[in-house]
């Protein structure tokens, strides 16, 4: 698969199997497993941040570089990813 390929199958097997934790998102009660790989791979529930660690992780075993990034966007506190394609570095955001 080239560099492109890998990121998307990851970016879309995360997206199709993971879901974003959004009732306790809303409750204020996000277990602290939803910011990690854990909640993301092994419980199916994840935040921004377990997403984003998942993907890097992910990538990781799939022979790609990739950074976890965090920041403030206009919703408030966010992580996402950086991925180099091809000799470029691209953001993703699997959330």
């Amino acid at each position: 698969m080239s560099e492109f390929e890998k990121a998307k199958a990851i970016h879309d097997y995360l997206v199709v199997n993971v879901d974003y934790d959004y009732e306790n998102y809303l409750a204020n009660t996000i277990p602290y497993e939803r910011y990690t790989v854990i909640g993301a791979l092994r419980d199916k529930y994840a935040v921004c941040a377990g997403y984003a660690k998942a993907f890097e992780v992910l990538c990781q075993f799939a022979g790609l570089d990739c950074t976890y990034v965090t920041g403030y966007v206009p919703a408030g506190y966010h992580a996402w990813n950086q991925v180099k394609i091809d000799g470029k570095w691209y953001n993703i955001d699997v959330t």
